[in-house]
């Protein structure tokens, strides 16, 4: 049986539901696109900027998502290796 789950933004107006929410990969970041990203955000409001993160993976296999609208897809300059989801609204 999967393990269904959701990731949503902190005002609620988008999420994602997962078919399967185990994590796929755990991993520590140092790289530029998770440090810009950081600093961006920091200096817009949100928390303080940090150095490394930890982030989990899993698989991009959605059940539904919610708020589509609302959810703005970039990447932090044309270079960037990763690609980043924001909430247009919070």
């Amino acid at each position: 049986m999967k393990n269904q789950g959701n990731i949503s933004c902190t005002c609620g107006a988008c999420a994602f539901v997962l078919n399967d929410c185990a994590p796929v990969m755990a991993l520590l970041s140092a790289c530029e696109d998770c440090r810009q990203a950081s600093q961006w955000a920091a200096k817009r409001g949100g928390a303080a900027f940090i150095d490394i993160y930890y982030s989990v993976y899993c698989r991009s296999d959605f059940a539904e998502i919610v708020g589509r609208d609302n959810i703005h897809v970039t990447q932090i300059r044309e270079d960037a290796k990763s690609t980043r989801i924001y909430c247009k609204t919070c």
